[in-house]
């Protein structure tokens, strides 16, 4: 009489052990990629506030100052308060550089920024912040009365992307930090930005 072999399996404990390890190293892996892109947008964001520099400078050497609000096309109003206690005003970065979110001319005469001009024929600038949400709400150009100052400012996905500047509880909230760069940039620190709206965490 020939004895059948006992086929033998895993048991249900061990399947949800295994499980629970597949898991646990695919939500790792998930949160290094997510920590990725918010980086490598940060990282975009400030390549395109080097941009700006290089189109300011240009500005200015034709100018002998940079774009303030006296500056046709630009639309400046709100006026911060910096740390050295001095009021600058900032203005919307659209109508500093002719170009929209997703860094195309913007429909209405975008000649008439200040800056456009200094962009090379099919220039796209990568200002959008997380898929083109509220640029001008995100990112902004503060400058002093005579135009002789400037600082370009714009939250980060990442609170310790590169240059920060003290971070103010709205940003501690949201979990977005703020990068500033110019003579004026630790001087502002984001003045008035604001997280914008659309863009999860």
């Amino acid at each position: 009489m020939k004895l059948r072999k006992k086929i033998e399996g895993f048991t249900l404990i061990e399947l949800m052990v295994v499980m629970s390890i597949i898991a646990f190293l695919l939500l790792a892996s998930l949160a290094g990629l997510t920590y990725g892109l918010k980086k490598a947008r940060d990282t975009s964001r400030q390549r395109a506030i080097a941009t700006l520099q290089t189109a300011l400078l240009a500005y200015y050497n034709d100018n002998l100052e940079f774009p303030h609000s006296g500056t046709s096309g630009l639309n400046c109003g709100q006026t911060v308060t910096g740390s050295d206690g001095n009021t600058y005003t900032r203005c919307d970065v659209t109508s500093l550089t002719g170009l929209n979110e997703t860094g195309s001319a913007q429909a209405d005469n975008p000649e008439q920024a200040p800056l456009y001009q200094y962009f090379e024929e099919g220039f796209r600038s990568p200002i959008a912040i997380s898929g083109g949400k509220d640029l001008d709400n995100a990112m902004a150009y503060y400058v002093n009365d005579d135009g002789s100052k400037y600082a370009i400012c714009t939250l980060t996905e990442i609170a310790s992307s590169g240059n920060v500047q003290d971070i103010a509880q709205q940003f501690q909230d949201n979990k977005w930090g703020c990068y500033c760069d110019g003579p004026l940039g630790s001087i502002i620190k984001c003045a008035g930005l604001i997280n914008p709206t659309g863009n999860s965490q």
